[in-house]
């Protein structure tokens, strides 16, 4: 069984350089969560018709939201959307 990645487009990595350190850090945190937990899924429980799953997302503090998507097929957690929550 090979393990999840994380994956990030250029636009959202621009963004999240822009960010302080300890932004970053709560964010890659959160997302190893969901990499290990995707990982660790069985094969039975992943959606088998669905290329990508509905968009998710998780906030962290000063209220940015951080919008995913978890693809079963290419094995991979990506970032669509990086915004102040309002």
């Amino acid at each position: 069984m090979s393990d999840y990645s994380v994956r990030i487009s250029e636009d959202i990595g621009r963004q999240l350089r822009r960010c302080r350190a300890s932004f970053r850090q709560s964010i890659q945190k959160r997302l190893q969560e969901i990499v290990d937990e995707a990982t660790a899924l069985p094969v039975s429980r992943r959606p088998a018709a669905a290329t990508q799953g509905p968009r998710l997302r998780f906030y962290v503090f000063e209220g940015y939201g951080v919008s995913y998507q978890v693809d079963h097929i290419t094995r991979s957690v990506t970032i669509t959307k990086l915004r102040p929550a309002s």
